[in-house]
C-alpha cells in the first residue's frame, strides 16, 4: 500500500506546471539522490463512506470529514500558506480522529502551495487531489 501511495505521489509531482499526471505515462526523477523510473498508476478510489460522516470540521484551513470509526478524510484546503503539514489526527468534541485519506480534489487549484508534508497515517489519496497546484515542488512522504 505504501509503495502504491509513493508511486502515485511521485507521479503527481512529475508533470510540468501541474500536479496531476497522466495514468500510464512513464516518468523519471530523482529520489534520495538516485534516479528512479516509474510508471504512473492511478490510485483506485476507495468505497465511498460519505453517508457515515458524523461531522465536518475545519482547522488551520484544512477541512475534514469525520467518521464514526475514528477516522478523518482531508476534504479541502482553503488556507493561504505556501507550506502545509497535514496532521496525524484531528480533535473534535473531545475525540481524536486519525487522518487516513486525502479526498478528491482536496488541494485543487492551490497554485500558491509549494510544499506538503503528509503523516504516516495516510493510506489513500483521492483523484485529482493535487490538480492544478502549479507551484507545488515538494511532497514529503510518510515512512
Amino acid at each position: 500500500m505504501k509503495k502504491q501511495l509513493l508511486t502515485a505521489l511521485m507521479g503527481l509531482t512529475v508533470s510540468a506546471g501541474a500536479c496531476a499526471a497522466t495514468p500510464g505515462v512513464a516518468a523519471a526523477m530523482q529520489h534520495a539522490g538516485r534516479d528512479v523510473n516509474i510508471d504512473v498508476v492511478p490510485v483506485k478510489p476507495q468505497k465511498s463512506v460519505l453517508s457515515e460522516s458524523i461531522a465536518t470540521v475545519t482547522q488551520d484551513g484544512l477541512t475534514y470529514d469525520l467518521f464514526s470509526g475514528g477516522t478523518a478524510v482531508l476534504a479541502k484546503y482553503e488556507g493561504g500558506d505556501t507550506e502545509v503539514t497535514v496532521p496525524e489526527s484531528v480533535s473534535y468534541q473531545g475525540s481524536n480522529y486519525k487522518v487516513t485519506s486525502i479526498g478528491n480534489q482536496a488541494f485543487y487549484y492551490c497554485s500558491g502551495l509549494t510544499s506538503i508534508t503528509l503523516p504516516n497515517s495516510i493510506t489513500s489519496i483521492g483523484s485529482w487531489a493535487f490538480s492544478d497546484c502549479s507551484g507545488l515542488t515538494s511532497i514529503t512522504l510518510p515512512n
